[in-house]
């Protein structure tokens, strides 16, 4: 007889309002292409993202839309794909599945073993500072989090999304522009990160839009 895996869903919203320095002239994070495509899974979810935003539907469907989330929703903008928000998605997938024990509370928005291989800063505002700093910028916008463990499925995470308010409130948000999205899975534990961010400064080309 085996055992199904727990399943979480968990949110967090990061601001950082007052700007320090610009990024460098003729910086755009969000096309910076470090962090690589999206998986066909990845793509997925976003794909499925821009759905709910653009039409208010879930793979063709009527989007599981609740409270103040279908009160809000839709339409709104599709998202865009970033490469920094990819790079941050994917470190902390990475780092949530290898460090994940059943024993152990899911610390979903946080990743406190410095000293772990796939650690890429402990809070997102942490990340988003550091990612914004590989890609050659300076963080200055504002960005949100969604994590979800053992959702591998992108139909089944984005509708779980959905069905929590202060997930969705992030997902149709009409105010971010960006996104990117990662997946792990390690030793059959999956984490699903979707990272949104609002434009960090104007006057920079846009990146081609995500297919919706």
């Amino acid at each position: 007889m085996t055992s199904a895996a727990p399943r979480a869903l968990t949110a967090v919203l990061c601001a950082l309002c007052t700007a320090i320095l610009p990024p460098p002239a003729g910086a755009d994070v969000h096309t910076w292409t470090g962090a690589g495509p999206l998986s066909p899974t990845e793509g997925q979810v976003a794909l499925l993202t821009n759905e709910v935003r653009v039409h208010g539907t879930l793979g063709g469907r009527r989007a599981p839309l609740t409270g103040t989330c279908a009160e809000h929703a839709p339409p709104a903008p599709p998202v865009e794909p970033s490469g920094v928000l990819t790079r941050m998605a994917r470190s902390h997938a990475t780092y949530s599945a290898a460090t994940f024990t059943p024993a152990a509370p899911f610390n979903a928005h946080r990743e406190p073993q410095s000293a772990h291989p796939a650690y890429y800063g402990d809070t997102l505002l942490d990340r988003a500072v550091r990612a914004w700093a590989d890609a050659g910028g300076t963080f200055t916008g504002r960005v949100a989090e969604n994590v979800a463990l053992n959702y591998p499925a992108p139909l089944d995470v984005v509708a779980a999304w959905l069905r929590s308010p202060s997930h969705c409130a992030a997902l149709i948000d009409p105010a971010y522009t960006h996104l990117g999205v990662g997946l792990s899975v390690n030793a059959g534990v999956a984490v699903t990160v979707q990272v949104f961010s609002t434009p960090a400064r104007t006057g920079v080309p846009s990146p081609p839009p995500v297919p919706h």
